[in-house]
């Protein structure tokens, strides 16, 4: 297999890996930011910053995912090589 083509698999898996670690922080800062679901409830100020850098960070991370598998998809053998 190329190794190159093994790197970016490698990196793929290692992005993947990271950003559903930052989806699951995510996650865990909307339910402290909304808090039990009424207005008078919700976090406080420092929690919807808190919720938004955390939504901010996972995006970053989905578009270089989004960029690896790209580079994995023109990679894939046309039905004339496989």
């Amino acid at each position: 297999m190329n190794p190159e083509k093994v790197a970016r698999i490698a990196r793929y898996d290692a992005l993947l890996t990271e950003w559903k670690g930052r989806h699951m922080i995510t996650e865990m800062a909307s339910r402290k930011a909304l808090g039990p679901g009424t207005f008078e409830n919700s976090g406080r100020p420092e929690d919807w910053k808190a919720w938004e850098e955390a939504i901010n960070s996972e995006l970053e991370l989905w578009v270089d995912l989004k960029d690896v598998w790209s580079e994995l998809a023109r990679d894939r053998p046309t039905p004339s090589e496989g």
